[in-house]
């Protein structure tokens, strides 16, 4: 998605927050990523110290 096309308002009706994460990962990291989050072993919120607004990149411990 591109970032001027990022929904500033609120999509849900009943959403507590909205957080947009910018993360370009393989099937495979997806897979990962996915399962640290349902296990509780990574946080959402943690997600967006991940990654450079300059294009770097970062690795997600999962």
């Amino acid at each position: 998605m591109p970032e001027d096309a990022v929904p500033y308002t609120k999509c849900w009706d009943d959403a507590l927050e909205q957080v947009m994460v910018y993360i370009e990962p393989e099937a495979e990291q997806l897979k990962s990523i996915l399962t640290a989050l349902e296990s509780g072993r990574l946080d959402f919120g943690a997600l967006q110290d991940y990654g450079g607004t300059a294009g770097g990149y970062s690795e997600v411990p999962v």
